[in-house]
């Protein structure tokens, strides 16, 4: 991310340096305009209770659905029980 590749370790690939370049587009859109998408980005749609599509970024960056979302699901179902249990102490 922000074109910062390299340094220790071996030399960055190509699709490593495309993969830097799309977040960076993101982020630069982002911070100006409140808004990461762009001209010739694939669509980041806003994530949301109702749909839940976050970016991949990969060789073939794109929108997709939560992937971890049962896992994330037992978190929060966990630390409310938590937040439960502390109150009645």
């Amino acid at each position: 991310m922000f074109h910062n590749l390299g340094g220790r370790g071996p030399a960055p690939r190509p699709e490593d340096a495309a993969v830097s370049d799309l977040m960076s587009a993101y982020w630069t859109n982002f911070a100006k305009t409140g808004n990461p998408n762009g001209a010739g980005l694939p669509e980041w749609p806003a994530f949301t209770a109702s749909s839940q599509r976050v970016i991949s970024f990969d060789g073939h960056s794109m929108a997709e659905p939560l992937p971890n979302a049962a896992e994330i699901q037992a978190m929060d179902t966990y630390f409310a029980w938590r937040r439960e249990q502390a109150k009645g102490k």
